[in-house]
């Protein structure tokens, strides 16, 4: 790739949707990420503007916590951003290398990604992936957010399909993992899980796949931070503990309400005192005074602190010596032991997260719910692996317009490339198997099955690498009908395949007193008493009942698959 002003250094992650690269540019003689749009969606109009948008989003947030996009550009048709180089950690790597961490700069962290998420929210920006793999850490202590590509403002278009869910499943809110409607509050509950973990370093909410992390997210209720840091000031963990409400209504109102608590405004740490600690972490550990002021419960890393990880420490030990010897008793190893961890490029650690790629869900770089698809489970570990370009790569099958559960034969890709331009290791009676490859983008999660195996579950990080010819193709998700297509596969081509999911239905049942013409979303749907429940789309609706006798009455009312709401009123 060539850009005009930029010297491009390396490729530091392809995702399904962009790619990134390490580039310097020239004139200021400073490194940059260049971020651009893969080859095969250049096409896609949607994608584009997603991608146009993140420029207008970040463009118009400048603040020392937020990363920043330099310029925003096209070169020979493609729109690329040069985009802040943050040399350092994400907020998730941060945690594996520094837990446990200690309680000031903890609450020093938490601040600064406060302001620079208030200072979006007053701008009418909700960025809808707060994580830890979107907070960058820099060697100089100073912490940013990062990767707006999913962000939503109120004057510029939604492309999100209503019921769509965007976000990162271990991350979500509730309503978010339900398609609903998001205001702030929803980055509020993002923002608790992530500073839960930056405290105890455990994600609350992370399963063993992404519908188990979505059913966390809706049922389970994590123990209380203060019983796994007693040495954090009380007030710190109640206000996360209001933060991770499952109701929006019992977060607090904004990140700038959370901001203003006197333990926020009484703390003096800065990005010098972070900067120090990650320099020499065990001198910082030694030499770090008591926190004062506010509710502390037990500031200093007392005998109980000293108990809990000496508990744990036993544990862990007891455990290795049980596997050590289970290991031992058969002949051959363990069909479960993981594979060796391959050493990973230090320079992969610097990656400046806000160049992740931004697809209609983004991947938790960090989670375990990245199904098997083939793929390394994080973009930051792929640098200098580009993905290979192919002839048709930039071809694109769009089957948005009809999701159902009936069949329907779907050709991905163009004619096959002429078997006399194949290598005669491909065209051979001793070959291996002809491949193609097929990214999947859709607007929300959902198991992959080809003819019946299971393959991942969207959004994946790379193409699925199939054989050519004819697969049936599912996608499954519990919300929504499933959607099956007849594919075909073309021979050593990279092509994509747009879906887009039909929510299921809920029931909406009504008894009114006396009667009221019935209005869903603003249309007239019948008269009460009405004959059997409304059939509506699972998500949020809002009714309305008129009565000319009568005050209007209104309510916006959560639909969720297959279950019946009632609403039983009385007209005043």
């Amino acid at each position: 790739m060539k850009l005009n002003g930029y010297e491009i250094l390396r490729e530091i992650t392809r995702g399904p949707i962009t790619t990134v690269f390490l580039a310097r540019q020239t004139a200021l003689d400073r490194l940059v990420l260049i971020k651009t749009l893969n080859t095969q969606w250049k096409e896609e109009k949607d994608l584009v503007e997603r991608f146009r948008r993140e420029a207008l989003i970040c463009a118009r947030l400048k603040h020392p916590n937020i990363v920043d996009i330099y310029t925003v550009g096209t070169e020979e048709e493609n729109l690329f951003l040069a985009i802040e180089y943050i040399e350092g950690l994400d907020l998730g790597r941060f945690i594996e290398k520094y837990h446990p961490l200690p309680p000031d700069l903890v609450l020093y962290i938490s601040r600064e990604i406060l302001k620079g998420l208030a200072y979006a929210h007053s701008k009418g920006i909700i960025h809808r992936d707060i994580k830890p793999g979107n907070i960058l850490i820099s060697r100089d202590g100073v912490v940013k957010i990062s990767d707006f590509g999913l962000a939503r403002t109120t004057d510029l278009p939604a492309l999100t399909a209503q019921g769509g869910t965007v976000g990162t499943p271990a991350y979500m809110s509730p309503e978010q993992a339900r398609g609903a409607k998001l205001d702030q509050r929803s980055d509020l509950f993002s923002l608790g899980i992530t500073l839960y973990e930056l405290a105890t370093g455990v994600s609350p909410f992370k399963g063993n796949n992404f519908a188990d992390s979505i059913q966390r997210i809706l049922q389970y209720t994590p123990a209380p931070m203060s019983e796994l840091r007693p040495d954090l000031p009380g007030w710190f963990c109640d206000l996360v503990g209001k933060m991770l409400s499952k109701t929006a209504a019992r977060r607090p109102r904004s990140a700038e309400a959370v901001l203003n608590h006197p333990g926020f405004k009484a703390l003096t740490v800065e990005a010098e005192q972070l900067a120090a600690f990650m320099a020499h972490p065990e001198e910082y550990r030694k030499s770090a005074a008591p926190l004062s002021g506010g509710e502390s419960s037990a500031v200093t890393t007392g005998k109980k602190s000293l108990l809990v990880f000496s508990g744990v420490a036993v544990i862990l030990m007891i455990l290795f010596l049980v596997l050590r010897m289970n290991s031992n008793n058969g002949d051959r190893p363990s069909q479960t032991a993981m594979p060796p961890v391959a050493v990973e490029d230090s320079a992969a650690h610097r990656v400046n997260s806000a160049a992740i790629d931004s697809p209609i869900i983004p991947v938790d770089h960090n989670a375990p719910e990245q199904s098997p698809s083939g793929a390394d489970d994080s973009p930051m570990r792929e640098t200098g692996k580009a993905t290979p370009s192919a002839p048709g790569a930039e071809k694109v099958a769009d089957d948005t317009g009809a999701s159902s559960s009936s069949t329907v034969r779907t050709t991905v890709g163009s004619p096959a490339a002429p078997t006399e331009n194949l290598p005669p290791s491909l065209s051979g009676d001793t070959a291996a198997p002809a491949t193609g490859k097929l990214y999947i983008a859709c607007s929300t999660w959902g198991t992959v099955l080809i003819d019946g195996e299971e393959k991942g579950v969207l959004p994946l990080l790379q193409p699925l690498t199939l054989s050519a010819g004819t697969h049936q193709l599912e996608v499954r998700n519990p919300s929504y009908l499933p959607f099956r297509r007849e594919i075909t596969i073309i021979p050593h081509r990279i092509d994509s395949l747009k879906i887009a999911l039909t929510p299921l239905e809920g029931y909406l049942e009504l008894r009114v007193q006396p009667w009221a013409e019935v209005y869903i979303d603003g249309e007239h749907v019948g008269q009460t008493p009405l004959h059997e429940p409304l059939a509506l789309p699972a998500g949020r609706h809002q009714v309305e009942l008129r009565n000319p006798n009568f005050s209007p009455w209104k309510e916006t009312v959560e639909i969720l698959p297959g279950e019946t709401i009632l609403r039983q009123v009385i007209l005043k």
